[in-house]
């Protein structure tokens, strides 16, 4: 169940009373004064809502269940990649793919792993790898430069519009170490600029 079909269900926060009313908790004597009934019932309409919140606080802390906005907190400390143009869906598979990822962060399984959440599986993923050694004692400034590290992923048939290639991009950088180069390719074919005829007078 949802916070939102919970709410439906139970009431709106805002308006909800308390399900425990404190006029049942008081002696009989003091219950049936009018005054005194009246201001537990003011009492209650103020602490029906914090009850609410924390009766469902386990759905609140649910990514499968809670809401757009807890979502993007939740992300934000479990260091999601949550973007302002994702659908919610997206949102929440990002969220509980997060810890699975961050284990994963900087290797080949990794960027696998974040392509399958997105449902990009026709994919090859080369890592060039790069480690220069030397079996004799000598000074590595002397050592030969190491070729920088690169990524490559190479996108099958997966279909995509410009905006999906370019978050695609974007996470990848997010995936992988700072110092290592990526390069995509396949994706969406470039749009060729319109050439203008060119007309005689004649």
């Amino acid at each position: 169940m949802t916070v939102e079909r919970y709410l439906q269900e139970t009431g709106s926060a805002s308006t909800r009373t308390s399900p425990f009313p404190l006029v049942e908790y008081v002696p009989a004597m003091l219950a049936e004064d009018p005054f005194l009934e009246r201001f537990l019932d003011g009492l209650d309409h103020i602490l029906g809502p914090l009850i609410v919140q924390v009766d469902c606080l386990a759905e609140y802390l649910d990514p499968r269940l809670t809401t757009r906005e807890m979502l993007e907190f939740l992300g934000y400390w479990i260091n999601a990649q949550v973007l302002a143009d994702m659908t919610d869906d997206e949102v929440r598979t990002s969220v509980l793919t997060a810890r699975e990822l961050n284990s994963l962060r900087g290797t080949s399984a990794g960027i696998e792993a974040w392509l399958k959440a997105l449902a990009i599986d026709d994919v090859e993923i080369d890592d060039s790898g790069s480690v220069v050694i030397s079996g004799d004692i000598s000074d590595p400034s002397t050592w030969p430069a190491a070729p920088p590290a690169k990524v490559t992923v190479t996108l099958g048939s997966s279909a995509m519009g410009s905006e999906e290639f370019e978050r695609l991009e974007d996470g990848l950088h997010h995936l992988v170490p700072a110092g290592v180069l990526i390069e995509v390719k396949g994706g969406p074919a470039k749009k060729k600029p319109a050439r203008k005829n060119a007309t005689r007078e004649q």
